[in-house]
């Protein structure tokens, strides 16, 4: 049978997961450009807790793939810090050669970070419901081995950060909406779909997010 798709919304402290940009701010043209980048953000949580908070924007491919040559001629290390010096990123390169590369968000953008569904992957950690972060070696490991195909990984340049408390208060500000989804949505792979995922994720959730979700889509069928 299929993976059920859902989503519905949720608190920081209930189920973390899943952050969706609900409303831009103003205020310096630096700070205005990153909001233009966070427009309709879908932000997948990896660390939350009191010392502050760590994601990954789902939903921006950046047109390159994991292979591209220009991504070997700047330094890059892997989201589990012990495995930094372990990755050899020509093997990660090759192997991963035709995986889209995502934007993952303003900070430390030299730096990989691999999100995926597969459990059994050493050094991973489960941040959601049936979805895994870290373990860049053995996600490597288990493809050339042929245990694993490529596009059960997604990886992205860069995170969002927040310091104690940041998030917390960007969410009394309704910039954020937060929900639980689906392992299938947070998973997909963001290229070219025929429904953008901000929008699917706000209409699963229904009520008064369906009704943002048309507001920003009117064209969209009923």
């Amino acid at each position: 049978a299929a993976e059920p798709t859902w989503a519905h919304p949720t608190t920081l402290a209930e189920e973390g997961g899943v952050l969706l940009r609900a409303a831009p701010r103003g205020g310096t043209p630096a700070a205005e450009g990153q909001e233009q980048g966070l427009w309709q953000a879908v932000v997948l949580l990896l660390r939350a807790g009191p010392k502050g908070c760590i994601g990954v924007v789902i939903n921006r491919p950046t047109g390159l793939r994991v292979g591209d040559p220009r991504l070997r001629s700047s330094p890059q290390g892997a989201e589990d810090s012990a495995n930094v010096n372990e990755v050899d990123l020509g093997d990660l390169a090759q192997t991963f050669s035709g995986s889209p590369l995502y934007f993952g968000g303003f900070r430390a953008q030299a730096m990989v970070h691999i999100v995926h569904g597969r459990g059994e992957v050493p050094g991973s950690s489960e941040v959601s419901s049936g979805v895994f972060a870290g373990g860049l070696q053995g996600a490597l490991d288990l493809v050339r081995a042929g245990e694993a195909a490529p596009a059960d990984f997604r990886f992205f340049l860069g995170c969002m950060a927040w310091g104690p408390g940041e998030l917390e208060e960007e969410l009394k500000q309704g910039l954020w909406h937060t929900a639980a989804v689906s392992r299938n949505l947070v998973l997909k792979q963001c290229v070219a779909l025929p429904t953008p995922l901000w929008k699917e994720m706000m209409e699963l959730m229904g009520g008064e997010f369906q009704e943002i979700a048309r507001k920003n889509y009117p064209q969209s069928p009923a």
